[in-house]
């Protein structure tokens, strides 16, 4: 059981997306999911996160269970990774068959993050914060710091998690969709089968 988290986005209007995988780091170790196991890149100015995501998808242990966390901002081409680059949907679905991992569950926080159900493969699993048309939306707005410290699906997802138990897919992404008001989450792949924990521990 291992875990990635991409903080695709880094600019100062963004501390947001930091925030989202921190909080995906702390529930994953609560949760029971090794500290050596979670790796969190975030993008830097080499603007190579894309190679950086495909090397640690490919290098996970066939057989093995993978969670990917994305935030960023996005568009109909996947997530900006930098200023020539982005990570898309036919990328990430090449780098987890090269992987051989046996189950995959991605989570997208990004507008039009729907378009990623093209990722959604056999043993592949895909939530998205938004459908392919439509924005995501930030929330929790520090009026102190003049910051948003989170985003509303990255918020339903940690809530569900913070829940506990194991619920399969379905009723975690039925949770998480009744959290989220102004985007409309969607679930792709054949999520038969498949729990919470089998991702997440717990």
């Amino acid at each position: 059981m291992s875990a990635l988290l991409v903080v695709a986005s880094s600019g100062p209007a963004d501390v947001r997306f930091a925030h989202d995988a921190a909080a995906q780091d702390r529930l994953l170790r609560l949760r029971g999911v090794r500290a050596d196991r979670i790796v969190l890149l975030a993008r830097d100015r080499t603007d190579d996160l894309d190679a950086r995501v495909r090397q640690a998808i490919e290098s996970e242990p066939a057989g093995s269970s993978l969670y990917v966390y994305i935030a960023g901002h996005g568009d109909t081409r996947g997530v900006r990774s930098g200023p020539r680059s982005w990570l898309t949907p036919a990328m990430l679905r090449a780098a987890l068959a090269a992987s051989h991992v046996s189950h995959a569950l991605v989570a997208v926080e990004a507008c039009e993050s729907g378009v990623f159900g093209r990722a959604a493969t056999r043993g592949v699993v895909v939530l998205t914060a938004a459908r392919t048309n439509e924005s995501s939306f930030a929330s929790r707005y520090d009026q102190r710091t003049g910051e948003w410290l989170g985003d509303e699906f990255s918020d339903a997802l940690a809530s569900v998690l913070r829940a506990g138990g194991s619920p399969t897919l379905a009723q975690a992404y039925s949770r998480i969709a009744s959290g989220v008001w102004s985007s409309h989450p969607q679930l792709y792949g054949n999520a038969r089968g498949l729990r919470l924990g089998d991702f997440f521990g717990g």
